[in-house]
């Protein structure tokens, strides 16, 4: 069970903080058009809090239109239309980003029961859950796939650097990579790991690695506190 009183807003009525979660869920597509939801005794005890608050943050997100209530069926998320996010597309040299990985000294710790936090996943790739830490604090929460041929050239390394710096260090193949950002929401996981408060913005970050063959070598979903990460950005100007 999660105590969400823990990881509230202070200022923001319990309720509201339910309904904004479940708003943030629905509108982000984390929770389908379609999906049952889980029943408010059910989300009662997951959060820790009283049937009455659950009732009331799912009645808000009735009247938003956002829920429908089937008779003798359950709750489920209304079919609405959701707006992409508007992209700005810029490039960038990769030695920038694995320059900014080389200077950061941080702390890997993992996130998973295992002791080695890893596993095999289905596509043979091997993934790990993990949070960065930096003087004691977290400030990133990762959740990456490696190629299991590159995670055996330096396993001892790889489960405790991070894991950019370990791949450029050790010469791995990497003939094109992406990334993208976007601002979102601390859903639970996000908002106990990172130590920040429920719906606090974060930002999000989507990265893949991808050698000569096309394969992908390395692709991870990073979540960081809204106020530890900014871009500055010098546009040229045509004339």
């Amino acid at each position: 069970m999660i105590q969400l009183q823990k990881i509230r807003r202070p200022s923001v009525p319990l309720h509201a903080e339910v309904a904004d979660l479940y708003r943030n869920r629905i509108l982000s597509g984390d929770i389908p058009t379609g999906t049952k939801l889980p029943s408010v005794d059910q989300i009662s005890d997951e959060l820790g809090l009283a049937k009455m608050t659950v009732r009331q943050a799912m009645d808000t997100l009735e009247a938003e239109n956002l829920l429908e209530r089937r008779s003798g069926r359950g709750t489920f998320a209304r079919e609405i239309k959701l707006q992409p996010p508007k992209m700005l597309k810029m490039k960038a040299e990769m030695s920038e980003l694995l320059s900014l990985m080389q200077g950061l000294e941080a702390t890997v710790s993992t996130l998973d029961s295992d002791p080695d936090g890893k596993e095999l996943s289905e596509n043979g790739r091997l993934s790990l859950r993990r949070v960065h830490m930096r003087e004691g604090v977290p400030f990133c929460m990762v959740e990456l796939e490696l190629s299991k041929e590159i995670f055996d050239r330096a396993p001892g390394r790889f489960l405790t650097e991070i894991i950019v710096v370990v791949m450029q260090s050790i010469g791995v193949d990497i003939a094109s990579a992406k990334q993208r950002v976007t601002i979102s929401y601390a859903d639970l996981e996000a908002a106990k790991t990172l130590n920040v408060h429920l719906n606090s913005p974060v930002l999000r970050v989507r990265r893949e690695f991808h050698d000569s063959a096309g394969n992908c070598a390395y692709s991870a979903n990073l979540t960081y506190p809204g106020n530890s990460l900014g871009f500055e950005i010098d546009f040229l100007v045509s004339k």
